[in-house]
């Protein structure tokens, strides 16, 4: 679009001229043809027709270019039409989908023969036209508030032309022409095209729009029918309260008319985006509506709409914490701007920002979320009286599936859980591929016909074929495990299986009925009636209900009274697993009374109690318990070298685990000594590929880069990659934690492309290999954004960031709740980069936990939390925790100069205030 200094004297003339002759013509009541004005200045084409329809716009409407031409001032009034040109021009291209048909609206998807105008032209043509009409004065009269939003606000009414009451839906943005700070016009476009979109789907279930106009503040602003009843939430309440006639039965037929009116917009290519029970609505005499379209999409259109979440800097989330008297309150915002509220109910790729991937699918996920608190009374992700806020939800939803529904509602029909399960599938292929679907298997429940989703599942077809096969041997054992996701590391049957075929059989016998069976269908008064987690649970899933069954049921405990040994191979199986994946406290409970039967049953110097009691000084060392872990190791390696030999595996393991706690507490001497001890015992006694071995020659070359030898150390790495990689499978653990060890010693020596090779190797394959809640996965990833952050590079460190970050949410957040894992939590939430993925207020909370937890004992968590307060502006506060830090931290532990050093930072902080 030109302006007047690209213009001459004698064009701006001639064009004030022809403006003029247009506009009188319109203020005769008659259309001028604009064409006629194009052929008599076409040099002038393109401006006469982007101006003059501003100028047609701004006649009706009033403004700067009526006063203008009141005061025969052309030029500025063709300046103000070139502003309204190019609003308009703005307001156009919000409605224009790229690459779409000629004449195709951004709504023709909803309905294609509606003759909807061109997408280019829709916003544009609206707004004209509300202007054309006027401002609708007198007949609305507004009465009390009923809810609000980042766009509008909603109000009670009474329409005095119908003597009705309606509900008037009316925008923030004003659209006055005749002012220089005009309507953002965005929100606007957002507006009218809920309007539109929620128009034009014609369902009993979908409010329907009855008028669209300006208010006299020149506000746009649409009317629906007002609903009168109470939200699907408040439905909820009063099924598990039980009154007022409310019961599972009749909220499953609301769920079902939200499918039927879902069903609709979706043969209309509408996908909601935003469905929980807060959007639905329930009249007083049955009627089911979805409400608030705000975050529609119209498939197959350009996405108007940013609902990806905005990350928030610490101040923004304090602010709103303090806004609110319940964590869970605080809202999450969209990167436009909306408010979305609680995430309990938004679908997984959607929660991560995948909005590509969102489709009929991920509304089904949200109807599922609504059928799962249902069937369990609570919200997915929240435990009844939890403080969860909504971030910490956020990540849970990114990072894994709710508790099952079966763990917290045993009584539940399978039917319904299998339903549940289906749509609530992580893996977008395995849902429901629409709403049709769902509702389908709703109905034919309430009907007692089959579900379709009950007769599917992998987990029901691996039972079939246990029971099918199991026979006395082991074997059957790790045949089972094998295909169920890799419990047979932990069992160790294959060698023994003659020897203990009895101990064999029982355990075969509680993994097919128990964990397998956990994962089975309830066959309610049968002999089957285990209580079923769903046809789609997780290995996993199976394995923390047997675990549970085993802790908690009286006859689950009472089958091994008389075969404890069968109970501590079991216990010893969920210890291995729940490590894992990260699961401390539960890995540590099993692995503990594993010890005391083993103890008990065949003293504490057999085989099995001391593999348990290595086993148990790992995990100690984990969790930062290195006085107990140290003594541990000490007193049962002594143990293990006197029965076993100096090179028996388990000697020189427990050897090898010695070094890394007394690495961990800064002797590096004395480290580099027993790794290279146990070194020399494995060389003598086990074979060169053994993983031991390989292991502790890892070890020996992690004691040289501790004492900055880096050529030694990378010789050694090199050594053992090198072995590893000819008796090794690919992606062995021992594998992946070299390669591991490798990249942190090329990114401490700057050698950063070597280093991003070697992590990204290991991280490939520990995804493939390894649970995503795996500990060395984790540090792998925490290496990663240190090279990135080493770099200068806060883009590539994003997503490893928030894979780390959700990780860790889902270990601290997830009962039992484990101190180490809130301090990793708060760590991670603290040092995360790039800095506005930060979140100093939870992470307070979180380090706090952990403190407490452990009587404010631990230095470590110490020090966490003491870099939390600073955070949060308590640095006096701070000093003294990190005082008490230093006090219970060794002399030699590495970390003491980072906490000295921290200390600093809090002091020179408290006196600049």
């Amino acid at each position: 679009m030109s302006d007047d200094r690209s213009l001459d004297q004698e064009q701006q003339e001639r064009l004030a001229d022809l403006a003029e002759r247009y506009c009188q013509t319109l203020r005769n009541g008659e259309q001028p043809n604009l064409d006629a004005y194009v052929a008599e200045l076409p040099e002038l084409a393109d401006e006469i027709r982007e101006v003059f329809p501003a100028l047609a716009l701004m006649e009706r409407s009033g403004g700067r270019y009526v006063e203008a031409a009141q005061k025969r001032d052309w030029k500025a009034g063709l300046a103000a039409a070139r502003d309204v040109a190019q609003w308009l021009e703005t307001l156009a291209g919000f409605g224009r989908a790229e690459g779409s048909e000629a004449g195709r609206s951004v709504f023709g998807a909803v309905d294609p023969e509606a003759g909807a105008p061109a997408s280019g032209d829709f916003v544009a043509r609206t707004l004209a036209s509300l202007e054309a009409q006027g401002v609708s004065s007198g007949r609305y009269s507004l009465e009390s508030e009923i809810a609000r939003g980042g766009q509008g606000i909603v109000l009670e009414a009474w329409d005095r032309t119908l003597s009705r009451r309606l509900a008037i839906k009316v925008a923030r943005a004003s659209v006055a022409l005749d002012r220089t700070d005009r309507a953002d016009t965005h929100s606007l476009g957002r507006f009218l095209e809920e309007a539109q979109v929620t128009a034009q789907l014609d369902h009993p279930g979908i409010v329907p729009v009855h008028d669209l106009g300006l208010d006299p503040e020149r506000r746009v602003f649409f009317t629906m029918k007002l609903v009168k009843g109470r939200d699907l939430a408040a439905v909820l309440a009063l099924v598990r309260t039980g009154v007022e006639g409310w019961t599972r039965t009749r909220a499953l037929n609301v769920l079902l008319k939200v499918c039927e009116a879902m069903a609709y917009a979706h043969s209309k290519g509408v996908i909601h985006r935003d469905l929980k029970p807060s959007n639905v609505m329930v009249g007083r005499y049955g009627e089911v509506y979805v409400m608030d379209w705000g975050l529609a999409r119209a498939q197959g259109e350009r996405d108007r709409k940013d609902i990806r979440i905005r990350p928030e800097l610490a101040s923004e989330i304090r602010s709103t914490r303090q806004r609110s008297h319940e964590p869970g309150d605080s809202p999450l915002v969209t990167m436009d701007g909306d408010v979305v509220g609680t995430p309990a109910y938004m679908p997984p790729e959607q929660a991560r920002g995948e909005l590509d991937a969102i489709g009929p699918h991920s509304d089904v996920y949200a109807v599922g979320a609504m059928l799962y608190e249902l069937l369990t009374a609570r919200t997915p992700y929240v435990e009844p009286g939890s403080r969860l806020d909504n971030r910490a939800i956020w990540a849970l939803v990114q990072h894994g599936p709710p508790a099952p529904v079966h763990t917290l509602a045993p009584d539940v029909p399978a039917e319904l859980v299998a339903i549940c399960e289906k749509a609530m599938a992580r893996d977008v292929a395995e849902r429901y591929p629409d709403m049709g679907g769902l509702g389908e298997d709703l109905r034919a429940y309430l009907e007692h016909r089959v579900v379709s989703a009950y007769r599917t599942g992998a987990l029901a077809e691996l039972g079939k074929w246990i029971r099918r096969n199991r026979t006395p041997a082991a074997a059957g054992a790790v045949a089972l495990l094998a295909l169920a996701g890799g419990l047979v590391a932990s069992l160790d049957f294959r060698a023994r299986a003659v020897a203990q075929a009895e101990v064999s059989e029982a355990v075969v016998e509680f993994l097919t009925e128990d964990m397998i069976g956990a994962a089975l269908p309830r066959r309610t008064g049968t002999a089957t009636d285990l209580g079923g987690l769903g046809w789609n649970a997780t290995m996993l899933e199976a394995v923390e209900a047997s675990a549970a069954r085993l802790d908690h049921n009286e006859a689950a405990r009472g089958r091994f009274e008389d075969k404890p040994l069968v109970e501590a191979r079991i216990r010893s199986s969920l210890g291995w697993v729940f490590l894992c994946v990260g699961k401390y406290a539960l890995a540590i409970r099993h692995y503990e009374r594993a010890y005391e039967i083993q103890v008990r049953e065949l003293g504490e110097s057999s085989r099995d109690s001391l593999h348990t009691a290595r086993r148990l000084g790992g995990i100690y060392c984990e969790t930062d318990q290195l006085a107990r872990a140290e003594s541990w190791l000490t007193r049962n390696g002594e143990i293990a070298r006197e029965t076993l030999g100096a090179g028996d595996k388990e000697a020189v393991g427990m050897l090898d685990l010695l070094g890394n706690v007394l690495r961990m507490q800064g002797r590096f001497a004395e480290s580099e000594r027993v790794h290279k001890e146990a070194l020399e015992g494995c060389r003598g006694n086990l074979p060169p590929g053994d993983p031991v071995t390989l292991g502790a020659l890892c070890n020996v070359a992690l004691a040289a880069m501790d004492d900055r030898r880096f050529d030694e150390a990378e010789t050694l790495f090199l050594e053992a990659l090198e072995l590893q990689e000819r008796f090794l499978a690919p992606d062995d653990f021992v594998t992946l934690i070299t390669r591991e060890n490798l990249g942190t010693l090329y990114r401490m020596t700057g050698r950063n492309e070597e280093a991003l090779t070697q992590l990204t190797l290991t991280l490939d394959g520990m995804r493939r290999t390894q649970h995503p809640n795996d500990p060395i996965l984790l540090r792998t990833l925490s290496e990663l954004i240190a090279l990135h952050r080493q770099r200068t590079d806060p883009d590539a460190a994003r997503a490893p960031t928030r894979e780390l970050l959700a990780a860790r949410a889902a270990q601290a957040l997830t009962p039992p709740h484990d101190p180490s894992a809130a301090n990793n939590y708060a760590w991670a939430l603290l040092s995360a980069y790039p800095e506005d993925l930060r979140d100093p207020v939870t992470a307070l909370e979180q380090a706090r936990a952990a403190c407490e937890a452990t009587n404010f004992e631990n230095w470590s968590f110490l020090d966490t939390f003491a870099l939390a307060l600073h955070r949060n502006g308590r640095t006096s506060e701070a000093i003294e925790h990190q005082r008490r830090a230093l006090d219970l931290c060794p002399d030699g532990a590495p970390q003491r100069p980072e906490l000295e050093a921290r200390r600093e930072e809090f002091a020179s902080a408290s006196d600049e205030r």
